[in-house]
């Protein structure tokens, strides 16, 4: 073990000591009735006494943060990457100062929606997220929500204690904003605290179009885990996303005794169904990963992915197609990262609490980790964004680093190969919480939070599209977003932030610590930047050659396949090229796969190119003629 790394056993699903069950097993799905939902006319200004009190502690009333399983160390994989260089900070165009050139970054719109109602109604732990169509922009974080319809210049307070009932144990505190663009629907998700007897729910409510959004009209659903069987457990840690035609909502399951993790789970719900208020079916999969993050972006397909370990992420593949019993899986290599607990960035002459990288638990220890914080899919490229510690790693991108960082890495749609790794890093400084996403033209860009060092915890952009003066691996600009003037009081932050994207532009959440540094002095912001001209499209993901084989029948009873001279056992899923060697009119070679049902003929001899897409599953080749020679490989 190299020194600075930390070795962990493998992430395990733990069934209840009290009675309910798992219900949906890791790798299998239900399908199951909600029901038809509730109205709520959402006030804008009313609100309850905050539920819990300022101050530094934040552990009157705050909710408990679940233990969540840690990563497994993965193996060494030799894969090339680029050099990897620090991140250098670029100029930025203040918010309405006219540009100087079409590839200017601008920040249209930086708009500190300071505290909500009241000090209580923030928290170090911020997680502002944002749905947004034309000027019309609904707004949380964590216990308040705002609304604007003038693009972000004013905001109006909603209070999500009061907006709708205050079900099960009450709110508290974990929300979700989304725009669903072909339903036109502003989805607002909204998470309740355990009853006494430990159950809960994630409320779902939407609101059709702009003026259902200012008028306040919601119809929401509940999702509970007593609706896939787990009545055991309760729900945690939404996030949310869409394809064309269904809603996803994934949430963590934890034991009601003793908190311990129960598996994750993939909601679908039908956008149809959603806009027209009727009674809801949820399809529901339990991914065998950790709390995976959906893609934004995706249209017929739906992809989501979780670590299996610290140098392989899993990537699954639901298409619309099908139900949740037609959810395919493929496991993606990559360079490790870093796992070292807790994070840590302290900043020089700071405070004992200025480090904010470790997130300080309410259950005591500290819960920042490498869940995912952000997907998204566009021009045949899927992308995944997740939080990497500080520290030494052996068969990393680079062999340590002094603070944690973002690792990025980008996967071919069409083959599920590795394109890149595109980390956000800083040698003094770290990097974190990142939300990234593509605009309508496929450029990528997002937000993080980033500070440490001689820094505040501020607010930063990462940028990559043809006007890109890269500093960041070849690949990303950085910009400053949003500074801080004061370090936390606790050592809180994150859990997430969001972006989304805004026709050529980007509107996104992030925060800032002001004043003393407590819950009422974090600021969420909504932020819409881009740059001043459309930049030329970005290129295609590199060609990849297909894989070669070697297939032989003949002469006598001979039949192999080979890659470079070795029997085929196993082969990752791909494209290949398969050279066809016939040296027998008695036999032929016949292979059958997933999709894929090639073959020569009986009587013929001669040699045959076969190009062929291998997907996950059981091949086998044989002669038709003499059913005893024939041989099988599986495909990963």
């Amino acid at each position: 073990m190299a020194a600075g790394e930390s070795r962990f056993g493998t992430p395990s699903i733990v069934h209840p000591a009290r009675g309910g069950g798992l219900g949906l097993l890791p790798g299998h799905g239900m399908t199951t009735v909600i029901g038809r939902p509730h109205f709520a006319r959402v006030r804008a200004g009313a609100h309850a006494t905050a539920q819990r009190p300022e101050g530094e502690g934040e552990s009157a009333t705050e909710e408990h943060e679940p233990k969540s399983p840690r990563t497994p160390r993965g193996p060494v994989r030799l894969i090339p990457h680029r050099a990897v260089h620090a991140v250098v900070t670029k100029r930025t165009a203040a918010a309405g100062a006219p540009a100087a050139a079409p590839s200017d970054f601008v920040v249209n719109t930086n708009k500190d929606l300071g505290c909500g109602h009241a000090a209580g109604y923030c928290s170090l732990v911020n997680e502002p997220s944002v749905g947004v169509h034309g000027n019309s922009i609904l707004e949380t974080w964590n216990w308040s929500a705002a609304r604007s319809s003038d693009g972000g210049a004013n905001f109006t307070y909603l209070d999500p204690t009061s907006a709708f009932p205050n079900s099960y144990g009450g709110f508290c505190c974990d929300q979700l904003a989304y725009y669903e663009p072909t339903r036109d629907l502003f989805v607002w998700v909204l998470q309740y605290v355990q009853d006494s007897d430990g159950h809960n729910a994630i409320r779902v409510a939407v609101a059709n179009g702009d003026a259902n959004l200012a008028a306040g009209n919601f119809y929401y659903w509940d999702l509970k885990p007593d609706d896939i069987g787990s009545g055991a457990y309760w729900y945690d840690q939404p996030k949310i996303s869409a394809s064309s035609n269904y809603l996803y909502v994934e949430v963590s399951r934890y034991a009601i005794a003793g908190n311990s993790f129960g598996g994750s789970v993939v909601i679908r719900m039908s956008l149809a169904a959603l806009a027209a208020h009727g009674t809801l079916t949820q399809e529901a999969y339990a991914p065998a990963v950790f709390s995976p993050g959906p893609v934004q972006g995706a249209t017929s397909t739906m992809y989501f992915a979780g670590h299996v370990n610290t140098s392989t992420l899993r990537l699954y593949t639901w298409p619309e197609s099908v139900g949740p019993a037609g959810v395919t899986s493929t496991n993606i290599g990559h360079s490790r990262y870093p796992q070292v607990f807790p994070y840590t960035c302290p900043r020089v002459g700071g405070s004992a609490t200025s480090d904010w990288c470790p997130r300080q638990s309410g259950t005591g220890g500290y819960a920042h980790d490498d869940r995912i914080n952000s997907g998204w899919v566009q021009n045949n490229v899927i992308g995944f964004s997740w939080d990497a510690s500080q520290g030494v790693v052996v068969g990393g991108i680079a062999p340590s680093f002094a603070y944690p960082y973002v690792h990025v890495v980008r996967i071919n749609e069409a083959d599920k190969t590795l394109i890149d790794q595109p980390a956000a890093w800083a040698p003094t400084y770290a990097i974190q919480w990142s939300a990234l996403a593509p605009n309508a033209n496929g450029d990528l860009a997002g937000l993080v939070e980033y500070g440490g060092g001689t820094t505040y915890e501020h607010c930063g952009a990462l940028i990559h599209d043809g006007f890109a003066t890269p500093s960041l691996a070849g690949f990303w600009e950085f910009h400053n977003i949003a500074s801080s003037t004061a370090d936390t009081a606790v050592k809180k932050s994150g859990d997430y932030m969001t972006i989304r994207q805004n026709g050529n532009s980007w509107s996104g959440t992030c925060y800032t610590v002001e004043g003393g540094g407590n819950s009422g002095d974090i600021h969420p912001h909504y932020v819409n930047f881009g740059r001043s001209g459309t930049p030329p499209p970005p290129p295609p993901p590199p060609f990849k050659p297909p894989t070669r084989l070697a297939a032989t029948v003949g002469k006598g009873k001979v039949m192999r396949l080979t890659k470079g001279g070795r029997k085929v056992n196993s082969l990752a899923a791909g494209n290949f090229l398969i050279t066809v060697q016939d040296k027998t009119a008695k036999d032929n070679f016949h292979l059958t796969c997933p999709g894929v049902n090639k073959k020569t003929g009986i009587k013929s001899k001669g040699t045959a190119s076969w190009n062929v897409t291998l997907k996950k599953g059981k091949c086998s080749y044989k002669s038709d003629a003499h059913k005893k020679l024939k041989g099988s490989f599986k495909v990963n």
